[in-house]
């Protein structure tokens, strides 16, 4: 599946410490069961937690997901799990 990370360049929230910050994250994803799963589970293993999501129809065969991420993760190591998923 093709998965890309598009952390937002300017974050949206920080705690003090700056240790949560939130990240904008789009994917496409092929239309199957279990895709948005994987992407959940590769969410979770970088330290994130799923606070909103958009999908949005591409084709017969793939989606846009829209994600908000919050937690204790970097964009790096965020977009690193996204796109190992």
């Amino acid at each position: 599946p093709h998965l890309r990370a598009v952390p937002d360049p300017a974050p949206l929230l920080r705690r003090s410490g700056g240790s949560a910050t939130l990240h904008r994250v789009r994917v496409r994803l092929p239309d199957e069961s279990g895709a948005l799963a994987r992407l959940a589970e590769a969410v979770a293993s970088a330290g994130g937690n799923i606070l909103g999501l958009s999908v949005h129809g591409q084709d017969s065969e793939s989606v846009v997901d829209e994600l908000v991420v919050g937690g204790a993760t970097d964009r790096d190591l965020l977009a690193g799990a996204v796109r190992a998923a």
